[in-house]
């Protein structure tokens, strides 16, 4: 627009000669997905749990996941000792294994629910959910790695940088976002 001359065409660079549409204008299909792109990506961004929902979920999934661990250790007690009595204290005394066991049941929490509905049981409860950056239902592989990322050390840090994405957000490309309630119509 140019206040002397009035609405200029893009592509001539002279005034418009059309009111509606350009008859010259071509669309280019490569920079038309590049913009949708961009604008599902902003919608993304725009729509990403902020830093104290995701904090939520890290202190309420780290409590579900404790939880998660009892329940299996007292039903794995329970199943050892009927099967083989006094198996029990040999587990217990092996603090390598019950670690290995602490590491897969932690493990297990995060994939079982993130991979069925994507969202643990503190998402549930803040009202967020994994995405992929493309704002689809992440694959079994890709919550898999994203769950995994959880045990890289000083991974909970990560959030500390200006992008305030975890390493296993960024590592597995996905996203924690706040989903939208719909109004039940009637």
């Amino acid at each position: 627009m140019s206040l002397q001359e009035g609405l200029i065409c893009m592509i001539s660079g002279k005034v418009a000669d059309f009111e509606e549409s350009c008859p010259h204008f071509k669309e280019d299909a490569r920079a038309k997905q590049e913009i949708a792109s961009r604008d599902e990506y902003n919608v993304l961004i725009k729509d990403s749990a902020d830093t104290g929902k995701r904090f939520a979920n890290h202190i309420l999934d780290r409590i579900f996941a404790f939880i998660f661990m009892l329940v299996v250790f007292f039903t794995l007690g329970v199943v050892t000792e009927i099967v083989r009595p006094g198996a029990i204290d040999s587990i217990v005394d092996n603090t390598f294994l019950l670690y290995c066991m602490v590491f897969l049941i932690y493990y297990l929490y995060f994939v079982i629910s993130e991979a069925s509905t994507g969202r643990t049981l503190g998402k549930l409860i803040t009202g967020t959910k994994v995405v992929t950056i493309d704002g689809e239902q992440p694959g079994f592989a890709t919550i898999l790695l994203r769950s995994i990322c959880r045990f890289i050390p000083f991974e909970a840090f990560s959030f500390l940088t200006e992008s305030q994405t975890g390493w296993h957000d960024r590592l597995s490309k996905t996203r924690v976002i706040v989903v939208k309630k719909q109004k039940i119509k009637t």
